[in-house]
């Protein structure tokens, strides 16, 4: 469960705004928030559906847990990269609503909690 009343969380709303108010095309909550902070963030607030001109949504190392589904309303998001983001085991449906993403890199170990790295492993594209 996420804690709303946290500094983290606090953080990562401003830098949304931040990034919604200046129209920037990447948002890289690890570098705005911190290590520290961003380990405390387990999902992405719903206000996400703001960032109009993303076309990077940096996600790699998250401890979330989900997306939530309003990241489809990033109509220009053209890449998310959630690799390595251990606790993420599913996306919502509605990320196909992002017609421009053409790049994800997704650890297919990190999906299915595989942790023996002689098993093979797919990387699905998302189309």
């Amino acid at each position: 469960m996420q804690d709303t009343q946290s500094d983290a969380w606090r953080c990562l709303e401003q830098y949304i705004e931040s990034v919604r108010s200046s129209g920037a095309e990447i948002f890289d909550p690890i570098s705005a928030l911190g290590p520290e902070m961003w380990e405390q963030v387990v999902t992405l607030p719903a206000s996400i559906r703001t960032l109009s001109s993303v076309k990077y949504l940096g996600l790699y190392g998250s401890h979330s847990v989900q997306i939530p589904p309003e990241i489809g309303d990033l109509a220009s998001l053209e890449e998310s990269d959630p690799y390595t983001s251990y606790r993420l085991h599913w996306f919502p449906y509605e990320i196909t609503r992002c017609k421009k993403l053409k790049r994800s890199r997704v650890s297919t170990r990190t999906l299915y909690a595989i942790t023996n790295s002689d098993r093979p492993f797919l990387v699905f594209p998302i189309i």
